[in-house]
């Protein structure tokens, strides 16, 4: 090739021909420049078709884990509801002697109440998004924003507060006051998979007499610290009930914002 185009050049030279020769050799130039740049812009098409496929993919993940959250905290939220709910019959009856209608539901409330499952929102997703560094695959500052604040926005301290209350406050004195019996009946019927309203919503136990029941309010009663514990979960429960809503409905503002994204890339 570089011989033919010697030869070219001297004949072009030997014709007088040097501004013809020009001309040739500014249009190869600027064809291999246009060959350049379209080789790029294609380039460029591909990597930008792949970065919206790949963008696509991450937001389809991040909504289906969104509706998983929704779901899993609103679950907690109705079991925190009914534990609150359930405290104040507790206290009722053993502070004022309201007449228990059912003595084993009352046993099953008694240990539920300070029963705790620690709510855990879904993130294999976004945790994807930060180690690949693919988060910044989503060009809108506002939706990158919004993704930021929910999952950064985890009250992990007051979750292990709220667990340490129930668990190593309320929990060991209940546990104490019922009788060995009662806790095997209750654990022989117990689905290890435990659920946020496990262990004293639809539970059934036959196992509680009226000397049990008995025995179990008279040892409340004489534990000074009992009362102590029972009014501070009663209190958790509506603080845990205020911040998991507060995650809910950054949860469905989150998950509308990547729908409607979603949409406009349609």
């Amino acid at each position: 090739m570089i011989p033919f185009f010697r030869k070219l050049r001297k004949k072009m030279a030997d014709d007088n021909r040097p501004l013809k020769y020009a001309r040739y050799a500014i249009g190869e130039i600027i064809l291999v420049v246009i060959g350049i740049l379209i080789a790029l812009q294609i380039n460029t098409w591909n990597e930008e078709r792949k970065s919206k496929k790949a963008t696509l993919v991450y937001m389809d993940r991040l909504i289906d884990d969104l509706k998983s959250d929704t779901i899993m905290l609103s679950d907690h939220i109705q079991a925190a509801l009914l534990k609150n709910q359930f405290c104040k019959t507790i206290r009722n009856v053993v502070d004022q002697n309201e007449i228990i209608q059912d003595s084993n539901d009352f046993v099953i409330k008694l240990q539920g109440v300070g029963r705790a499952l620690r709510p855990s929102v879904s993130t294999n997703t976004i945790e994807d998004l930060k180690s690949t560094g693919n988060l910044k695959l989503v060009k809108e500052l506002e939706i990158t924003n919004s993704i930021r604040n929910y999952y950064n926005f985890s009250p992990e301290w007051w979750f292990e507060e709220y667990t340490d209350q129930l668990v190593n406050g309320y929990l060991p004195i209940v546990v104490d006051a019922i009788p060995m019996h009662i806790h095997e009946d209750i654990l022989s019927g117990e689905n290890i998979l435990l659920t946020p309203t496990a262990g004293y919503v639809g539970r059934k136990i036959s196992s509680v007499d009226a000397d049990d029941l008995e025995t179990i309010l008279n040892h409340l009663r004489e534990n000074e610290e009992f009362d102590f514990q029972l009014k501070r979960i009663t209190r958790s429960h509506l603080v845990h009930v205020r911040l998991l809503s507060g995650l809910k409905k950054n949860a469905v503002s989150l998950l509308k914002d990547l729908e409607d994204w979603k949409q406009l890339q349609n």
